[in-house]
């Protein structure tokens, strides 16, 4: 990942660090079991708590701390939505038992409020840590990979397994060069006098528009540039497909999956 892809997300670093080293249809196992478990927990200490962990996780790659947080600043705006939202209420339906902090224009805001922002802020958070631990060590191919092997099951059902893991690893990839595509016809629409930081409603409206037509035009070319790409390359959906590498669970990715889940039953301990 080159330094000037701040996003984090759909992004992969090379490396040989443990991260890299577990076999990928796990680290898509630990992913979800992780999602499915963080639903479980009560509390924002145990929260931060998986958090921190996540950011050491990190820091282990060849990633550096302050180009996460300028990664992850497009997700600010959920996460602030999010706190937000959760904080502030309308004053005529707040609880008597609860705590107003302030109130304004028929807003109001809440001790409890604040407490349950921070909740939700962090579950939203760790998700996302979790997502970038396995874009940032995994490759496209390995996703693709562990997709295939995941939803092969489901092919005597009719479900096509292949197609589905393909799709899902292009559009993971895709997500980084359409922002990087977003900031150069940014760029070019500022040096054209746009720009979002003047004007009334409307004509940021318009500006949103010259932005998006030719971002959409922009990745349908992009689209179908990779289908001929593929279809030179002889590429049959239909086909029985091979893997350049095919992966063996090893003692660590056992050693992985017992580390984890006994690290998560300590903080679900956390009071």
């Amino acid at each position: 990942m080159t330094q000037a892809t701040h996003l984090v997300l759909g992004q992969s670093i090379p490396g040989n660090s443990f991260l890299h080293r577990i076999h990928p249809v796990l680290k898509i196992l630990i992913l979800l079991v992780h999602c499915i478990l963080i639903f479980q927990f009560k509390s924002s200490w145990e929260l931060l708590a998986v958090v921190l962990a996540e950011l050491l996780l990190i820091r282990m790659l060849p990633f550096s701390l302050r180009l996460l947080i300028s990664g992850y600043f497009p997700f600010l705006i959920l996460l602030g939505f999010t706190f937000f939202m959760n904080w502030i209420s309308f004053a005529s339906e707040i609880p008597e038992s609860h705590t107003v902090t302030f109130e304004i224009f028929g807003l109001a805001g809440t001790q409890e409020g604040l407490e349950k922002g921070i909740f939700f802020s962090l579950r939203v958070l760790t998700i996302l840590l979790a997502s970038s631990l396995l874009t940032l060590s995994t490759s496209s191919v390995e996703i693709t990979y562990a997709l295939d092997k995941l939803l092969k099951p489901f092919k005597r059902f009719g479900f096509p397994a292949e197609e589905f893991a393909l799709m899902m690893s292009i559009s993971l990839r895709f997500i980084p060069v359409l922002f990087e595509e977003l900031k150069k016809i940014r760029r070019a629409q500022e040096a054209r006098g746009a720009s979002l930081k003047r004007g009334n409603l409307s004509k940021k409206a318009r500006v949103i528009q010259s932005l998006m037509i030719p971002l959409l035009q922009s990745s349908m070319q992009r689209a179908d540039q990779l289908a001929i790409a593929m279809e030179v390359r002889g590429f049959d959906p239909q086909r029985e497909r091979t893997s350049i590498q095919e992966h063996q669970l090893k003692w660590l990715d056992a050693s992985t999956i017992s580390t984890y889940l006994l690290c998560m039953v300590l903080i679900y301990q956390i009071p």
